[in-house]
């Protein structure tokens, strides 16, 4: 037992209650279903039995139950306070943005930024850049003074570090990461490296790298960063190397348990979630790209996500430098849906946007 996980703890405990009081009302229906008792006027005893158990059930509902139940009068005058309060931002001279900003302008055109409480999967298969193009958006929220957190299951902090540091250098990460700077008259690698480490340094950024993840684990630590630090967007990568916390027949079933708990992570924070995913091989067997049906292990990643973001590296450019991928939005559940071009600069893991 630790204090760390007083949270979790609490929360068995109260599950264990409920159960114990469902076991009771469960064995007094039984009991009331076996006594010999006359009907009451037009009330059969099978329809007084049942009334006594549903009344019983619903005593047990948690005290919190129905607590986000609002009237649609209250649920309206909030739209109108938000509504009134985006035109007074966009006449004093504000953001068109109603999220997170990306830091790409055509992406924040369809999207108008990374909601609050919305799941968003970035997927792709592997060596097509999901984990390069997730650490982009964090350098981009970051540098606009946005709190992130980055859980890395794949690799250790160090390498995402590595990997920050060559994006804004824009110098290759395995000579950062071997020390193989040139310094000529043309050209400081040294000191752009240096420079580069002290502007990382000072983004808020927050970088967990526990190896297979639980989501119990996830909720807990994701609640402190947000109250601690003011955490603006979370990043997962990635999605199927997680665990779910509890025990299921079949993977499947997990990774179901996991795109929930994500997105429910993302609605009680209030803050959006990217989640990056794994594609199937079936990709790899057609040209059009990706389907919503390649991605790996569970349909529940589809159907929890409001928004799914596929990045295809181009079979005829994967030799170029930079590197041609497109970007596509599959699935927007309040936006439309769309295709963007990147050029991904492999060296130092920066992606900008545009085909040329």
């Amino acid at each position: 037992p630790t204090p760390f996980h007083a949270e979790t703890y609490a929360a068995l405990i109260a599950d264990c209650s409920i159960l114990r009081r469902v076991t009771h009302a469960a064995s007094d229906a039984v009991r009331l279903a076996h006594q010999e008792r006359p009907a009451h006027g037009d009330r059969t005893r099978a329809a007084i039995v049942l009334d006594q158990a549903q009344r019983a059930m619903f005593d047990i509902q948690p005290r919190n139950a129905g607590q986000h139940r609002r009237p649609i009068g209250e649920v309206i005058a909030a739209v109108r306070d938000r509504m009134d309060q985006r035109i007074r931002d966009r006449e004093a001279g504000g953001s068109d943005l109603t999220g997170v900003p990306s830091g790409y302008q055509q992406l924040d055109a369809m999207t108008g930024g990374w909601q609050p409480g919305d799941l968003i999967v970035l997927a792709a298969r592997t060596g097509d850049g999901k984990t390069a193009f997730a650490v982009n958006l964090l350098c981009r929220a970051a540098h606009k003074q946005i709190p992130g957190a980055f859980f890395s299951l794949e690799m250790p902090a160090e390498q995402i570090g590595i990997r920050m540091v060559s994006m804004v250098a824009r110098i290759d990460g395995i000579r950062i990461r071997d020390g193989k700077l040139a310094h000529r008259l043309d050209t400081d690698e040294p000191g752009e490296v240096v420079r580069a480490m002290s502007t990382v340094a000072e983004w808020p950024v927050h970088i967990d790298d526990t190896p297979a993840l639980s989501t119990i684990d996830l909720r807990r630590d994701a609640r402190r960063m947000v109250r601690d630090y003011q955490i603006g967007i979370i990043f997962v990568d990635y999605l199927q190397l997680m665990t779910a916390g509890i025990r299921t027949e079949r993977r499947v079933q997990e990774v179901t348990e996991i795109t929930r708990a994500l997105k429910a992570l993302a609605r009680e924070l209030n803050i959006p979630v990217i989640a990056c995913a794994q594609l199937n091989r079936a990709v790899e067997e057609r040209t059009d790209g990706p389907r919503l049906s390649d991605l790996r292990e569970s349909g529940s990643i589809e159907q929890d996500a409001d928004m799914v973001l596929f990045l295809h590296r181009q079979a005829d450019d994967a030799e170029a430098s930079p590197r041609k991928i497109r970007l596509d939005i599959a699935k927007h559940r309040n936006g439309p849906l769309g295709r963007i071009w990147m050029r991904f600069h492999d060296a130092y893991g920066r992606f900008a946007e545009g085909s040329g």
